[in-house]
């Protein structure tokens, strides 16, 4: 029967047709199953792989090799604050020039002054009255290259009498007076030609100090050294005058780059005179002392360490520091004809033998421990006085404490030559932004790595955008804590700078400390003579206050 059959066919057919989808749909479900799995077996692997590379891994590496972590992510580093009196260009030549001057102020009979002061006093634009602090860093120096040109000369100078001094000014005051019609040119002329004949006295209140200055400048100076001389010393003479009020008017009133521009090239010239050398020549022997003392003491701490070890151990480190010659005899040292007694004859005396000399042991471990603690606190003590009268010794190309990942230079300024021992010197952790220029040594790859890290890590305002370095700075205590913070010391760079930062972490806070109640009462000052006369209101300027001890 055909339709019978047909019918039958029909079925077994529907029946096969649900079996293939159903083994089908099976397949597909053991074989997503199994690709589900491989794929997280893989990700177990992936995981587990970096994990394992971390591991050989020998830390400190390459900052920007450091894997990048949630840490790095979530931690920024704290905003550099850029509040400065001159522009920004001039930071850095302010901060080298202020270095400069507390390095080598003694030699150049200088007394120490602070970042603050140096910076309003290069914004005073008034020449009455007059800022102290700006005359006698001009003086200091000037004197110091007036002293080494009579000794180059082979002659020997003497500082003209108060009365000739005074007399000779009347009387070049008196013929000026009557008759101004000198050019520029011909003023410039006759300072050149006199500039150095006598040291600027103290006697006379520094009178004649800018005379002095631009016959200097108009003698020494090379375009390359001071590019726009002839700019500079047109504005000091421009009133067609040789009377030394109108020079002090018109230094006053230059801008500060410009006085920046003056300062370092007298530095340029000092810094070659025999004063210096001899100062530079004093250090280097300074330092050789030092250094062969902190080599000492590190091979002191050293043995400390060691004896300190052993006593943990229960060991004595020095034989002869306890008595070893006390032993208890052995057995076989009575010889045989001695009848040792038996331990339980001995009854409590083995016990108390022992105890005895356990307890006196502890008590010379303890005594020699309590020793080495006190000579280990006492050669500390000394590395770190060490430490801070290398400083005093330092030289004026300053190190910076450290860089970052991203290479940017951290200055600590305080504690250097004339700044030692006294409150502060800058009060601030000054930071050095490169450029992109001071950039462009890195390779493609290592750009491409240092753009993606900084742009992920760090806040955009601690970087530079354009070709020119920025500078910033951190005063407050709580900066530091919070740059520690996001510093990864697992970078080599990075761990020698927070290891830095430790090290002065004390120094810096408590500079910071103070240059901020010095700032909030030189404000209030301010605040109480606002409505007062402009004179009064300058003159109670921290800058205007400061007096050279050591002037000569």
């Amino acid at each position: 029967m055909p339709y019978d059959l047909t019918e039958k066919q029909k079925k077994d057919k529907k029946t096969l047709n649900i079996e293939s989808a159903e083994n089908a749909k099976e397949r597909k479900k053991r074989e997503f199953e199994c690709e589900a799995e491989k794929e997280n077996v893989i990700k177990e692997v992936e995981q587990k792989l970096p994990k394992a590379k971390a591991k050989k891994v020998k830390f400190p590496v390459e900052d920007l090799e450091v894997p990048l972590d949630l840490k790095s992510m979530f931690l920024k580093k704290p905003l550099v604050k850029q509040s400065f009196n001159v522009p920004q260009e001039s930071v850095g030549t302010m901060l080298a020039i202020w270095n400069f001057l507390m390095i080598f102020g003694r030699s150049l009979f200088l007394s120490f002054c602070t970042l603050d002061d140096f910076e309003l006093s290069l914004c005073h634009n008034v020449a009455s009255p007059r800022c102290n602090l700006v005359v006698e860093i001009h003086v200091a120096l000037l004197n110091a290259i007036i002293r080494d040109r009579w000794l180059s000369k082979g002659k020997k100078r003497q500082i003209v009498p108060r009365k000739a001094i005074a007399r000779n000014n009347s009387n070049e005051e008196d013929s000026d007076s009557e008759d101004e019609t000198y050019s520029s040119r011909e003023i410039l002329k006759i300072l050149e030609q006199k500039w150095d004949k006598r040291l600027i006295s103290l006697n006379d209140g520094r009178k004649g100090w800018v005379s002095v200055l631009i016959g200097c400048i108009q003698q020494l100076s090379a375009h390359e050294s001071m590019p726009n001389m002839d700019s500079i010393l047109l504005r000091l003479v421009s009133n067609k005058t040789n009377l030394e009020k109108d020079f002090e008017e018109n230094f006053a009133i230059l801008e500060v780059q410009d006085k920046l521009q003056i300062l370092s090239f007298l530095i340029n010239i000092t810094a070659k005179t025999s004063v210096i050398h001899s100062h530079i020549e004093n250090c280097v022997e300074k330092l050789t002392e030092l250094n062969k003392e902190k080599n000492g003491i590190i091979k002191k701490k050293r043995q400390i360490l060691f004896s300190l070890t052993e006593i943990s151990n229960g060991n004595i480190p020095s034989e002869s520091s306890f008595g070893t010659n006390v032993n208890i005899p052995s057995e076989s040292s009575f010889g045989t004809n001695v009848n040792i007694p038996s331990e339980s004859s001995f009854g409590t005396n083995v016990n108390e033998i022992t105890s005895d000399k356990i307890s006196v042991n502890e008590n010379e471990l303890m005594a020699q421990k309590l020793k080495l603690e006190e000579e280990q606190a006492t050669i500390q003590k000394r590395e770190e006085e060490i430490e801070i009268e290398k400083r005093q010794y330092a030289f004026p190309r300053t190190t910076p404490l450290g860089y970052d990942r991203f290479y940017n230079k951290y200055y600590y300024f305080d504690c250097m030559g004339e700044a030692v021992g006294e409150r502060y010197g800058a009060g601030r952790i000054f930071v050095e932004i490169p450029s992109t220029h001071d950039l462009q040594a890195m390779t493609e790859k290592e750009e491409q790595r240092f753009s993606k890290r900084r742009k992920v890590e760090e806040n955009e305002s601690n970087s530079s955008s354009n070709n020119q370095t920025q500078w910033g700075y951190y005063d407050d205590a709580s900066q530091i804590d919070e740059l520690q913070r996001w510093l990864n010391t697992k970078g080599s760079r990075e761990l020698a700078l927070n290891n830095e930062l430790t090290t002065y972490y004390r120094d810096i806070t408590s500079g910071m400390s103070m240059r901020q109640q010095d700032l909030v009462s030189s404000r209030t000052d301010q605040d109480l003579r606002r409505s007062r006369r402009t004179k009064v209101t300058l003159a109670v300027q921290s800058c205007m206050k400061w007096t050279n001890k050591l002037a000569q």
